[in-house]
């Protein structure tokens, strides 16, 4: 399958991997890696059960776990996987950017990226830009764009914003830019069911 790459450039690289014609989501590729593929591929079994799992998923159903990476697209990938699965099977891959302080940076970027993105994906249904406050910081916010494509798999580029007093408090709150992509399952239980 011929590929090419798809490179955003201001002062920072965002590399994308499609397929020529990108109509299956297993031809978007974050920092090499595919929806679908085994998490063993990249991690090994002991690498992936010593990172901690999120506390805040009321239902079990899935789980992730995040990997600072040394790369100029992104600063951390983190991966969703159904609890129990052997393989690991990847069903949510994002990639994150820190842009302390610098929102509308991000914003620029995230514009671009979603461009790039609906050209390639052309049966896709997109859906903002849109706003939202986070119900834990008052002075933060996030800008959000999904793309539901037509398999019912999902992609979501999102700029957050935090407050000054929640950086304050908690160092690892920092403006960031997050791309992601996850199965049509997967994205169904974040959306209904993991915080429920």
């Amino acid at each position: 399958m011929k590929k090419f790459l798809v490179t955003f450039t201001l002062s920072l690289y965002f590399l994308f991997t499609f397929s020529s014609k990108a109509e299956n989501i297993k031809d978007f590729q974050i920092e090499g890696i595919s929806l679908y593929d085994s998490l063993l591929n990249y991690y090994s079994k002991t690498q992936i059960e010593k990172v901690p799992r999120p506390l805040f998923y009321k239902d079990k159903t899935y789980t992730t776990v995040g990997f600072n990476v040394n790369s100029d697209n992104y600063d951390r990938v983190k991966f969703g996987f159904k609890i129990g699965d052997e393989s690991y099977q990847i069903v949510g891959l994002t990639g994150l950017k820190y842009f302390n302080n610098r929102v509308k940076d991000c914003y620029i970027y995230q514009d671009k990226i979603i461009n790039e993105i609906k050209t390639l994906f052309n049966n896709s249904n997109v859906i903002g830009p849109d706003f939202k406050k986070f119900s834990y910081d008052k002075n933060g916010s996030s800008r959000q764009v999904y793309l539901k494509l037509s398999k019912g798999d999902f992609v979501g580029v999102q700029c957050k914003k935090f407050g000054k007093e929640l950086k304050k408090k908690y160092s690892h709150y920092r403006d960031n830019l997050t791309v992601s992509i996850f199965s049509k399952d997967y994205n169904y239980w974040l959306v209904n069911k993991a915080f429920k």
